[in-house]
Order: C-alpha cells, then structure tokens, then sequence
C-alpha cells in the first residue's frame, strides 16, 4: 500500500469561531479544554480499505516559543492544540515482481484546531471544518458549543478609529483587492490594483459593502498577505523580519504557527467589536 500523507492539504485557510462551555464550575483554563477534548473525543487508529479510519491525533498544549515570546507571547502565551486525521483509500496500477498489479493507495485529510482562550480556530477546507465542528459537539454534546464568527472585512481599513489594546502592532500596509457587494444596479464589483483604495472610496457609498479585502498586514515585526471574507481568512505570504544586514531573521516553524494565531486572534477580535470608537 502507499500512502500520501500530504502537509500541505493542511493549507492555510482558517476558519474563526467561538467555544462556549457549560457545565458546573467548568474553568476553561488551557489545561482543563485540553483534558476535556482529551477525554471525551476519540483517537485515531489506523483503519483499512474495507474501514477507513478517522479520528483526532496531536491533542497538544502548546508554550509561546522562546525566540519570541517578548512580543507574541504578550498576545498569545498558550494555545491548545488538536488534529482531526481522516483516511481515504484508492487504488493504482504498481510493478510488483516484475508484473503490473493494482495495490491500494491512502491519503489523508487534516483539520487543525487552535483553541486561544474561547476563540478557536479552524485551519483546513471549509466543508472539513464545517463536519469537525459538528463531530466535536456530537461528542461534547451539551458541554461544548462551536459557532462560526461573521467577519466584517470592511473595517480592516479603518484600524485608526480602534482603540489601541486593538490594534497596537497591527496596521494595513496596503490593499491590493476587493469584493463589494450592495444595492442599486449591481449585486457584486470586484476591485484590483495597488490604486485600489480610491476606487473603493467612490464605489461604496453607493453600491454596499466590502465582503472580501487582500490586504499586506504589518503585525509587530511581520509582514502578512491576507484574504479576509466574512468567514474565512487566507494567509498568503508570511515575511520574516529582516536583520540589519538585510537578511531574513529565521525563526522555528512553531514560532510562525504562533505569530499567525496571534495575528488571526487579533483580527478576529477587532471584528467582534463591531465597530470602532
């Protein structure tokens, strides 16, 4: 048999949400999500052709690494950490002894959860996510709620109007593309160009509102090409900082899962503010 277990099926599209727990006393300390999601959800196993298997791996409580926690883990100290595994079999022609036979193939399909305090992030293709959600709270039922944030992409581009526990760190370089939807003689405009932003300032007085921006974000040290619609976000492009010798300053592949989180945190809180000053 020959398997496919592809990383990068994993991508970089993250869906946001809200966990709400019930329950006598429950504290949602990142230890005690852990321990719950450890005990209630089951584990993967390896299946067959005739079984295939699907189950959550990885159940991780994750430390802010040290390279950057002066920064990042002001934002984000502790993130709790599980993965959804699924199997699906297929069959390939394959030289075996000299003569062509047909031998079953495996592939895998991810889905990452993120939980930072009550916000938990999706990481994977919606209709995956969409059958996680609702596996999770099957096997939670009554004790964990998930429900998927509506973003406003629209207010990414007045971050001045936030105050600054929101957006300290963060603003929008630039915008590069936009969807408008609205009223009057057209549903849906699509805007491109690095002029884009004048365009937009006439169009959408008249003609609704964004519902989807890419944008270069400036976070801290980090520069971020980002989809935002309202209720996916897309990293495109992550840029490590430089040295002052002009070289990109590497850091760990945890370090840049946590500076994302914290990224993906910080623009879903601006949106549930639902508004600015």
């Amino acid at each position: 048999m020959s398997s496919n277990e592809n990383k990068e099926s994993k991508g970089e599209s993250f869906i946001p949400a809200i966990s709400e727990f019930s329950g006598d006393g429950f504290e949602k300390s990142p230890e005690n999500i852990l321990d719950l999601l450890e005990t209630n959800l089951p584990r993967y196993q390896t299946g067959s052709p005739e079984d295939p298997s699907r189950g959550y791996t990885d159940f991780d409580l994750m430390d802010c690494p040290q390279e950057i926690r002066h920064v990042i883990g002001q934002e984000v100290n502790n993130v709790v950490k599980i993965t959804h595994k699924k199997e699906s079999y297929g069959t390939s022609k394959a030289y075996i002894h000299g003569e062509i036979s047909e031998v079953h193939t495996i592939d895998f399909e991810y889905v990452n959860a993120y939980w930072i305090g009550n916000i938990v992030v999706f990481e994977g293709s919606k209709s995956s996510v969409s059958t996680v959600q609702n596996d999770i709270q099957r096997h939670l039922f009554n004790v964990l709620r998930i429900q998927n944030i509506k973003l406003d992409p629209s207010i990414y581009r007045r971050l001045e109007d936030f105050p600054l526990k929101y957006v300290e760190g963060l603003q929008l370089n630039e915008t590069l593309s936009m969807s408008i939807e609205g009223a009057d003689d057209i549903s849906q405009m699509r805007i491109y160009g690095r002029d884009s932003s004048d365009e937009y300032d006439r169009y959408l007085p008249k003609h609704g509102k964004i519902s989807y921006l890419m944008g270069e974000f400036q976070f801290h040290d980090y520069q971020i090409l980002t989809d935002i619609s309202e209720d996916l976000i897309h990293i495109r492009k992550y840029n490590k900082k430089e040295t002052d010798e002009g070289e990109e300053n590497p850091i760990s592949e945890d370090s840049r899962l946590f500076v994302i989180l914290a990224f993906l945190r910080r623009l879903i809180e601006i949106s549930r503010t639902k508004g600015g000053k």
